[in-house]
Formats: C-alpha cells, sequence, structure tokens
C-alpha cells in the first residue's frame, strides 16, 4: 500500500513527458518506464506488474 502523498508524486510525475526527467527515446511513459524511474528516483522500492496493470 502507498500512501496519498507518494500517489500525489506519482501522478505529478506521471502527468510529465520522459524527456522533462532525462529520459529520451519515449514520448510517453510506457508502465514499465514509469516504473523504472519512479524506482530509481526513489519515489517507490517496487512495484509488481499487477499494481502497473501489466
Amino acid at each position: 500500500m502507498i500512501s496519498e502523498q507518494t500517489r500525489e508524486h506519482i501522478c505529478l510525475i506521471a502527468r510529465t513527458v520522459p524527456a522533462e526527467w532525462g529520459i529520451t527515446g519515449h514520448s510517453t511513459w510506457s508502465l514499465r518506464t514509469l516504473a523504472e524511474h519512479l524506482i530509481a528516483r526513489g519515489v517507490i522500492a517496487s512495484i509488481s506488474r499487477r499494481s502497473t496493470g501489466g
């Protein structure tokens, strides 16, 4: 379970484009790319495929 604050942070990032975070090769977030980015930035420790709808 994630906190409301973490959920809001995830939504904030998801509404941006990957290029704003220095990620090239993607014009929009894929579930995998977003999950990897969130983990790399320390927003979340891990996430399952089930949680991302994958």
